[in-house]
């Protein structure tokens, strides 16, 4: 029977992603943007009414049929925070898909100053998300993986998902209407009710995808590309998820053994990976689960949950995540799966109320999920990880690139990046000839973001003059950085 897979955060559990997709399916016309005084009812942090804009802007459901039913798409315009900013803003596409944006930057000024690069900040939630109406929310999906353990049947999630799609259908709302494409032309929309004449488009991970089609259909409306860790849209991204999470963990492991240090303190982690992966396949743990306010609960553990737990792990900042990463396999081997259990509870968690997920199904059933189904996954072998990781043919989709945009790009990726690996960028970056690909060597997973102020003055400079090229660009941050693997862990971890 199969287990329960762990929700990710930039990409869905391939089986969870095939059974969801294999149903039956059950010069643009917009309104001005208009203004809500009120922020959405949000209680904004750290920002006077003054200081933002929000409101939603009205767009076709299908842009094919400008007279027919709508959506109200959700924005917010975060003011210039330098006076040598120019006059074109940054509009910010996130990921999921179906990642919320728009309130948790209202609500959080830290979020809101890793994104600010100095011009007016545009954020929307894409349609179907957040505060755009209608929102694909799936709240008993949420609740159902909220609650349940790693050792039950996935077929119950399966249920929930469908469930929420008939719910959808009752209240006539077409799931098809948002993909990839309807969200590229609703960039176009926006741009134009703000009355702006270009916009740079920045995007994270899916939101790449977004970018990309937005900018080869308007390249003149489209200043810049700034995309960190960015999916390839000429790639099946949900197909190749294990094999990108197999060279992810390759790396981190080769970068361990490259280090004197990790080397000594760790020993051959390969076979330590297998090592506790193996033992799961036969026999799912009781483990501990520690949380941040002290309270611990016990959870049945299986193979899959450690695959997809270490996969998490290379999502967060690297001090966090990748830099525990051998001393956490070092402790599952020897039988004790709390830490690498604890980070993965903590972090699925904290994402699983931050994504819209009937939109996130909606975009992958339309999207690379249409080309998949249950008989399509098959429990393979995989060189660093256990027989119980789903593994997947890896495939291109044929014709699923859009054109490469004629458009300055900065293309961030990480080393470590658990789904979208740097070749994903370096084919990108292959294809748009005004572009420049820049690896960083000790992330996984929002590259540009964990950089910190080597990213904002990285992605500001570009900003700046787009068409400078690399030589022009502060990537010298960015050489200087270095894997540095920890080799102990927190008590609060149970390590």
């Amino acid at each position: 029977m199969l287990q329960r897979r762990v929700p990710l955060i930039a990409v869905a559990g391939l089986i969870l992603a095939a059974a969801a997709c294999s149903g039956d399916g059950g010069g643009d016309a917009t309104s001005a943007f208009q203004a809500d005084p009120s922020c959405f009812g949000v209680e904004t942090a750290g920002l006077s009414a003054g200081e933002v804009t929000c409101g939603h802007v009205t767009v076709p459901a299908d842009h094919d049929n400008p007279e027919g039913p709508t959506i109200r798409v959700a924005v917010a315009v975060l003011p210039a925070t330098s006076g040598e900013a120019g006059d074109t803003p940054v509009m910010m596409l996130e990921g999921g898909p179906g990642g919320h944006l728009v309130e948790p930057a209202l609500t959080n000024p830290a979020l809101r100053s890793r994104l600010s690069l100095g011009p007016k900040t545009v954020l929307i939630d894409q349609r179907g998300v957040g505060l755009s109406q209608p929102e694909l929310a799936c709240p008993d999906y949420v609740e159902t993986v909220r609650q349940a353990g790693y050792t039950e049947p996935i077929e119950a999630e399966v249920e929930v998902l469908a469930g929420c799609d008939d719910r959808l259908a009752e209240q006539g709302i077409d799931v098809s209407a948002f993909d990839s494409q309807a969200i590229a032309a609703d960039v176009a929309a926006i741009r134009q009710a703000l009355g702006y004449d270009q916009m740079h488009l920045r995007a994270a991970s899916y939101g790449a995808e977004v970018a990309l089609r937005a900018a080869a259909a308007h390249p003149d409306r489209v200043a810049s590309l700034l995309l960190s860790s960015p999916v390839d849209p000429g790639r099946n991204w949900v197909a190749e998820a294990p094999a990108v999470l197999d060279r992810a963990l390759g790396a981190v492991l080769g970068a361990c053994a490259a280090d004197l240090e990790c080397a000594n303190a760790f020993g051959d982690l390969r076979a330590q990976v297998r090592q506790a992966t193996d033992r799961l396949v036969d026999d799912p743990a009781q483990v501990q689960v520690r949380h941040l306010d002290g309270s611990s609960e016990t959870v049945g553990y299986t193979a899959t949950a450690a695959a997809s737990h270490l996969r998490l792990l290379l999502y967060l900042q690297p001090a966090v995540g990748v830099e525990r990463m051998p001393a956490v396999i070092a402790q599952a081997a020897q039988g004790n799966y709390t830490p690498l259990a604890t980070l993965g509870r903590r972090t699925e968690q904290r994402v699983l109320g931050q994504i819209s997920h009937g939109q996130h199904y909606a975009v992958q059933c339309a999207g690379p999920g249409a080309r998949l189904s249950p008989g399509d996954m098959h429990l393979g072998d995989a060189p660093l990880v256990a027989d119980d990781l789903v593994s997947a043919e890896r495939a291109l989709i044929a014709g699923g690139g859009p054109p490469a945009p004629d458009v300055p790009a900065l293309i961030v990726s990480g080393r470590f990046d658990p789904v979208t690996p740097p070749s994903y960028g370096a084919a990108i970056a292959e294809r748009s000839p005004a572009s420049v690909h820049v690896e960083v060597p000790d992330v996984g997973h929002g590259a540009l973001e964990h950089l910190g102020q080597c990213g904002q003055d990285l992605a500001a400079e570009f900003l700046a003059d787009p068409a400078a090229g690399r030589d022009a660009l502060p990537t010298g941050c960015v050489a200087e950085r270095a894997y540095q693997p920890a080799t102990q862990l927190e008590p609060i971890l149970g390590g």
